[in-house]
């Protein structure tokens, strides 16, 4: 497998989760020997970069130390090249599984991301923050100063690409920094961003956050994921019942672009359609969600 990246850069380069490397580094799914994390000291404008590649056949999550010489907690990174859940990870004084001054890294299969310094993120917003209550998703973020802000948007989504707007908060100089949000209407598996809106009229977008509830409805496996050309044997499973019907199939492209729509049939009258469409569209990563009368499941897969 051939990763070429996209960027071009004079500085130092420092392999970060190497063997007995001073920086910290731990995996909430133990993949860190899946994947290899560079941070470029000096890359393009002067700014720093990180690098991260997947080898694994998994999805690869990572806190990881940075050299913070010349940055600083609470400075954002942006996704400027390649495939991450993680758009925009932010510098944390501690991670919540004990990495000092640590960005958290999500990329998907067989996949590479690269990342560019930005400096505080935007607006004074802080990363935002989310775990599970209940049946309630619990959204928390922080604020430097609300003298700039005028008002957060909620926003969710079923696929990680197109978000709709499910709360605002209103900023009236109270000195509040620190901000929370409960979804009452949590369906089980979503993603969930900030847009933030300034006093000047100037819009930012926070990090995006996935949670998902372990009972959430799991009724479809895909194989081969991933996937390369013409997808040969792509197959839906139905684990709960092979000719159960599938009221609704959708594809959606990691751009937000929509392949198609409406399909249906069983699993495996599905199968071969599926396939035929997906051996005509290039390499990306695509959201796949298949309903049935039981619930509604997504499935991420990646085409090489």
């Amino acid at each position: 497998m051939t990763f070429t990246l996209p960027i071009f850069f004079e500085g130092t380069v420092d392999y970060l989760n190497r063997f007995s490397s001073p920086y910290g580094y731990a995996s909430p799914n133990n993949t860190e020997d899946n994947a290899v994390v560079y941070q470029i000291k000096g890359g393009p404008g002067g700014k720093d970069v990180i690098v991260a590649i997947n080898f694994g056949g998994n999805i690869f999550q990572l806190n990881q130390q940075l050299n913070t010489a010349g940055i600083n907690v609470g400075d954002a990174f942006t996704k400027i090249a390649g495939n991450a859940t993680t758009m925009q990870p932010v510098i944390e004084a501690m991670s919540p599984n004990g990495i000092p001054l640590s960005v958290f890294l999500e990329l998907p299969p067989r996949s590479y991301a690269v990342f560019l310094h930005q400096g505080p993120l935007s607006l004074d917003l802080t990363e935002l923050k989310g775990n599970l209550d209940g049946k309630d998703a619990l959204l928390n973020w922080k604020i430097a100063s609300e003298s700039s802000i005028q008002s957060f948007d909620i926003q969710r989504s079923a696929n990680g690409v197109k978000f709709e707007a499910i709360g605002t908060i209103q900023l009236n100089n109270e000195g509040k920094l620190d901000f929370k949000f409960r979804d009452t209407q949590f369906p089980g598996d979503a993603y969930y961003r900030i847009k933030v809106s300034g006093q000047d009229g100037d819009e930012k977008i926070s990090n995006i956050i996935h949670l998902k509830d372990p009972a959430h409805y799991e009724g479809f496996r895909v194989s081969p994921n991933p996937f390369s050309g013409t997808a040969e044997g792509f197959k839906i499973q139905n684990l709960q019942n092979q000719d159960e019907w599938i009221q609704d199939a959708t594809l959606i492209r990691h751009d937000g672009a929509l392949i198609f729509s409406g399909l249906q049939g069983s699993a495996e009258d599905l199968s071969e359609q599926i396939r035929s469409i997906l051996q005509q569209q290039a390499g990306a990563i695509y959201m796949l969600s298949l309903s049935t009368r039981k619930g509604t499941q997504h499935v991420k897969l990646l085409k090489l």
